[in-house]
């Protein structure tokens, strides 16, 4: 694939961009503030700081310096109330954690791309204060700090090896002048592989009594891809004005991806040779921009707009032996827009309130070409959220009323659904010396993908076709979850903690059958109920050159109703880190996992596990990892589902993290400018974004 031409893209990016963020040296009260004058306790464990609903890790500069990219440095400081994935953040129930630098909502190739040793502080906050949040639950904020003027690029190179070798490339360029700062983010990817596919053993059960064993079982496969995005950045930050854009591009192409499986169909002794191809071609412009203000009477005001338009287009076809089950040629215009207004009010000792209002469309339209019949489907989508965060300190309590609201309003084609869906949520915190307590209750309802909305019937493959049930309900959804973190030695943290969720009268997929064939629709139908417990044991002997971070859990999950199911599970994970001089050296391991969705699909994982060896000098950083070295096999998933009129059992074969595979990455960042001269440690408030 050839590139976009670099100088059209930033000319592009410098006529639509005229930025903002907020650096204030006021601290807010997520910033903390307002906190202090509140009287809490601040209890201090090593270098990590517990404050109300706040945990604030200082890393050092062993960490800094082994670590290739924030997530390899998120890994190493070890916040007890997050686990940290490949690409992504979670707190330990699995709910997403939103990522921010700077107060700037940061993107997966942004994190990968940063200069880590501009580091300063990560915070983790559940239900910020802060209007920048627009009422995110869970929040991680890294601060950097920042020259009086210059600053760095970042270039990052990263060759994979499984089965064929790929490459990923990052850019990062950061320029700070006056009261701007600018931001270029560019990555490339390039994979090409050879294992894929699946291996599906079905069972039909038709409405004229015939039942049907089809077993598929891929012969060849592969696939091409190659990815370019970026983004350019400004951003104005003054005392009480902040002003960000940010546009970004992604292009993706798909030049070939082709499947051949061999079909056996053991009731009628035949045995057929499938075969699928596909190309595709992706394009997305996208724009973001967030505005801060601090007003008069300790008001924050902040606003973030964003806008996105992606073009598809995709050609699927399928055919067994000399007879064409799919011939499909997709377009697809999408259109994606938010407006999100958050502002705050300290009220001193009687609390802090904010309120935030977000409001989304989406709206997609897709054109069908299927064996020359040509066919439609519009799905437009609108939510409206507000919600207001009260925080009241109580002696050395802290507690949180979240009180709000969603509307969504789905179309698709000439039928409209609507729902409601409220939220409240009472969280409570509670620090004293080397102990700290934290709880949440949650009570909403559930909200529903406009996909099992959607009434047309749409082929699936040869037997199934899928139909959406516009008069799908929401479910009464409760969450809860318990933290107790107990520090016994600077160089030991400890952390308890459970968690529950369960769902009433879930909206669940079931088949129907026909004579020919089933169709896939969704129903309401059972309860489904999950919990896990976890302990966590974070110990930094030898003056923390040794990290040894222990996590063994218990998880359980059920459903009732047409597709019930249940599984109970102990699993482990865990690491090891090791310093020595400009060598760093990692071991890890994640066990075997399982677990029941509420569509009563269950699902397993096998266990990944590895060892790192990194070097660092002055600006260059390598890093080598051998992945599951002795692992052989390719399936990376097994599941299965079991209906009257529809099951199967599936193994997933394909390019994951649990097969075998060999990174190496060369990072090497240029700096210039004249810096700071110390790190800055406070906790700046800013407002912007991130795309792509």
């Amino acid at each position: 694939m050839k590139l976009l031409p670099i100088g059209i893209f930033l000319m592009f990016c410098h006529i639509m961009a005229f930025g903002q963020t907020t650096e204030n040296n006021q601290e807010f009260n997520d910033s903390i503030s307002g906190y202090t004058e509140l009287g809490e306790t601040v209890v201090e464990a090593a270098r990590n700081i517990t404050n109300v609903n706040k945990t604030i890790v200082f890393p050092d500069q062993a960490e800094k310096a082994a670590s290739i990219d924030a997530y390899s440095l998120l890994k190493r400081i070890t916040i007890p109330n997050i686990m940290v994935g490949s690409g992504q953040v979670n707190t330990l129930g699995g709910e997403d954690v939103s990522i921010y630098i700077n107060g700037i909502p940061a993107s997966e190739i942004e994190m990968n791309s940063i200069d880590v040793k501009t580091i300063t502080k990560v915070e983790y906050i559940d239900y910020p204060q802060d209007p920048i949040y627009f009422g995110a639950a869970h929040v991680l904020n890294i601060t950097t700090k920042k020259p009086e003027y210059g600053g760095f690029t970042n270039v990052k190179a990263i060759g994979q090896y499984r089965d064929k070798f790929s490459y990923l490339a990052y850019l990062m360029s950061k320029l700070n002048y006056k009261r701007m700062t600018y931001d270029i983010i560019l990555h490339n990817s390039f994979v090409e592989t050879n294992k894929d596919g699946s291996i599906i053993n079905q069972n039909f059960k038709f409405k004229n009594g015939k039942i049907l064993d089809e077993s598929q079982e891929p012969i060849r496969h592969y696939d091409n891809y190659e990815s370019l995005a970026g983004n350019f950045r400004a951003v104005y930050s003054s005392d009480n004005i902040n002003i960000s854009n940010t546009i970004g591009l992604f292009y993706a192409d798909f030049p070939k991806s082709l499947e051949s499986s061999l079909i056996s169909y053991n009731n009628y002794n035949k045995l057929l040779n499938s075969n699928s191809s596909s190309n595709a071609k992706y394009l997305s412009p996208a724009w973001e921009g967030i505005y801060s203000f601090n007003l008069p009477h300790d008001f924050v005001l902040s606003f973030r707009g964003t806008f996105a338009y992606s073009r598809n287009n995709r050609n699927n076809r399928e055919w067994l032996d000399n007879e064409i089950l799919f011939d499909n040629r997709i377009k697809e215009d999408s259109y994606n827009y938010t407006a999100n207004l958050g502002l705050k009010k300290s009220l001193n000792k009687a609390g802090i309130i904010t309120f935030t209002a977000s409001y989304s469309g989406d709206n997609y339209k897709t054109h069908y070409n299927q064996l020359g019949v040509l066919s439609s489907q519009a799905i437009e989508q609108q939510g409206i959220s507000p919600k207001i965060n009260y925080s009241l300190p109580i002696s050395k309590v802290t507690l949180q009323l979240n009180v709000g609201a969603k509307y969504i309003r789905h179309k698709i084609n000439e039928t409209t659904t609507s729902s409601f869906i409220p939220l409240g949520v009472l969280s409570g915190y509670w620090n004293h010396e080397n102990h700290s307590l934290s709880f949440d209750i949650e009570a909403t309802t559930n909200d529903i993908e406009s996909g099992k909305l959607n009434p047309t019937l749409i082929q699936y493959n040869d037997y199934i076709y899928t139909q959406g049930n516009p008069e799908l309900k929401t479910s009464p959804e409760y969450k809860w979850d318990f933290s107790y973190s107990f520090a016994p030695l600077k160089s030991l943290q400890l952390t308890a903690w459970v968690s529950g969720q369960m769902l009433h009268n879930i909206a669940t997929m079931q088949y129907v059958a026909t004579d020919n064939y089933v169709i896939k629709t969704f129903t309401n139908s059972g309860d489904y109920n999950s919990g896990i417990g976890m302990l966590r044991a974070t110990w930094r002997p030898l003056n923390g050159r040794l990290v040894i971070d222990l996590m063994p859990f218990i998880e359980y999950s059920r459903i009732s109703g047409i597709n019930k199911g249940k599984e109970v599970v102990g699993r482990f994970a865990g690491a090891i880190f090791y310093y020595l001089k400009n060598w760093n050296f990692e071991v890890y391991y994640n066990s075997d996992s399982k677990d029941i969705t509420s569509d009563g699909i269950k699902t397993s994982h096998p266990a990944m596990y590895g060892l790192k060896i990194g070097w660092n000098k002055e600006n260059w950083n390598l890093e080598l990892l051998c992945a599951n070295p002795f692992r052989n096999s390719w399936i990376y998933s097994r599941s299965s589902f079991t209906s009257p009129v529809y099951s199967y059992n599936s193994k997933i074969i394909g390019e994951q993290d649990s097969h075998r595979y060999f990174f190496l990455t060369i990072g090497y960042t240029f700096n210039y400018g004249k810096k700071v001269s110390h790190d800055t440690l406070n906790i700046t408030n800013t407002s912007s974004t991130s795309i792509l």
